[in-house]
């Protein structure tokens, strides 16, 4: 039987745009971004501050029914060896129970905390991991599909 897979994402300068869409393809996935609050230039900062006081971040797409996806991937960027802001509130607003979830992390370097930081949410949330992939924003294309396929074997 075909499974329907969503992949789930927070995106700020467009690379995780870029390996959110590479893993779609791969997988026949449907791939929905999430957009967010925030100024301009200093919408890290915003965020954090958003973030700090419990306000939303991301606005979740109208509609959005988890009910339909056999697998779901969330994925977005680490600032600062942390999971930006707007990822953490993104899984906070999802009704994980029973999904089987697969995470991506995009960094310009140090993943820091961030995997398990993201991880101890999700699971918080009811999901059940099926894995954790981690990318560089350096990687190309070609990269970021040999990552993904190794890890892709999950979801047969």
């Amino acid at each position: 039987m075909f499974k329907k897979n969503l992949i789930l994402f927070f995106s700020y300068t467009g690379t995780c745009s870029r390996v959110a869409f590479l893993l779609g393809r791969e997988c026949g996935a449907d791939v929905v971004g999430v957009k967010s609050r925030g100024f301009g230039f200093f919408k890290p900062l915003v965020h954090k501050w958003l973030f700090k006081r419990g306000k939303p971040i991301v606005l979740l797409p109208s509609g959005l029914d988890l009910g339909k996806y056999d697998n779901v991937f969330i994925g977005g960027p680490v600032w600062d060896g942390l999971p930006a802001p707007a990822l953490l509130d993104l899984v906070s607003q999802l009704d994980l129970k029973a999904k089987k979830v697969l995470l991506f992390l995009v960094s310009s370097g140090d993943f820091g905390i961030s995997v398990f930081k993201l991880k101890d949410l999700v699971k918080e949330r009811g999901a059940k991991i099926l894995g954790l992939m981690s990318f560089f924003s350096s990687d190309t294309n070609f990269m970021v599909l040999e990552k993904a396929r190794n890890h892709l074997f999950v979801l047969e």
